[in-house]
């Protein structure tokens, strides 16, 4: 089958899957991205069963990176930007993570023995959106670590398929509807409400610096 995303891009073309800073993007132009995106990875030499760690807080390109891994078998490896260097070089090494991506120049060290992707993700592809099998594995996400050292656990996509829809069966997620993106992506709870939103083509709201909370909530659909 295809991905939420992209099931609700060929139903649902115009509503809007992101929004950010009060822009939103369609679910027609996300899924085109996507799959630009998606042609970057494996320029750059990525495979099926590689894994990428994406090292920022919630952004548009980190949900976009998301779903570009869910099509190409990748596994989306997501850690908290507050880490320092240390850290993220042991969790880096302890799960075999070979390439890298992180949305500006502050993790030099980091970059001196693993591949750096410079992506664009504005691009835009016309191709046809790929068959993915449900039960493989799509992302690497730490355990909150309250108990001891965090474990890795992975997660395939009937997984968050069907956590999705155990949501929406006690909170009624549709079309037209939004909801704030208020944890982070490098957390459960957060890659939770991207594919709660793409499974009813609702839309993932990515909170704005710049505004309050207060703020935000009357501007932006949520």
């Amino acid at each position: 089958m295809l991905s939420p995303l992209h099931q609700s891009a060929r139903q649902y073309p115009t509503a809007i899957a992101l929004m950010a800073n009060g822009r939103g993007i369609s679910y027609r132009n996300l899924s085109q991205q996507v799959l630009a995106l998606g042609t970057q990875l494996r320029d750059a030499g990525l495979h099926a069963g590689d894994k990428l760690a994406c090292i920022a807080g919630n952004c548009a390109e980190l949900v976009k990176l998301y779903w570009a891994c869910v099509d190409n078998g990748l596994l989306f490896c997501p850690l908290s930007p507050k880490f320092p260097d240390s850290q993220l070089e042991g969790l880096m090494q302890r799960f075999a993570i070979q390439y890298l991506w992180c949305p500006d120049d502050a993790r030099q060290p980091l970059w001196q023995t693993r591949q750096r992707l410079n992506l664009n993700f504005a691009l835009t592809a016309n191709s046809t959106a790929p068959e993915i099998a449900l039960d493989t594995a799509v992302d690497i996400i730490l355990t909150s670590g309250s108990s001891g050292t965090p474990k890795a656990a992975m997660h395939s996509l009937a997984g968050h398929i069907a956590n999705a829809e155990g949501s929406r069966s006690l909170i009624a997620l549709q079309t037209g509807d939004g909801w704030l993106a208020s944890l982070p992506l490098f957390h459960i709870g957060g890659v939770a409400i991207i594919n709660r939103c793409a499974l009813a083509a609702a839309t993932t709201v990515l909170p704005d610096s710049s505004l309050s909370l207060a703020q935000q909530l009357k501007r932006d659909p949520i």
